[in-house]
């Protein structure tokens, strides 16, 4: 029979709390990062066909860098924002994701758009 451990001793309860411990970092996304943050944006959206892929990905950064922003803990990607400033008036209520993003690609963006 295996003998169970005490795991509300503080020894243990420390341990424990160091190994589970977050380490939370809000930065830009960087090219080399694109794998980890692929892996958060298939994850979070499904059903839309996950990740843009990476060449959109690059795009995004090029157009907006300071739109982009991720969320990273220990290294890994776990949350990410894409934004896009666009002129309402091109683009109003009634648009598409693909339309209003450039097909993902962010060629839309307007640094002197009225939208974000």
């Amino acid at each position: 029979m295996v003998k169970a451990k005490n795991i509300s001793s503080k020894k243990n309860v420390k341990k424990n709390k160091k190994k589970k411990a977050h380490k939370l970092t809000m930065r830009p996304p960087q090219e080399n990062g694109y794998p980890s943050f692929k892996r958060t944006m298939d994850v979070a959206y499904p059903t839309l066909g996950g990740a843009r892929n990476k060449e959109q990905f690059l795009s995004q950064l090029e157009h907006f860098p300071e739109g982009q922003i991720c969320i990273e803990d220990k290294g890994e990607v776990v949350a990410a924002v894409i934004s896009v400033i666009v002129d309402f008036d091109l683009y109003g209520d009634d648009h598409s994701y693909q339309k209003i993003t450039g097909d993902g690609n962010l060629t839309t963006h307007d640094p002197n758009g009225d939208t974000l």
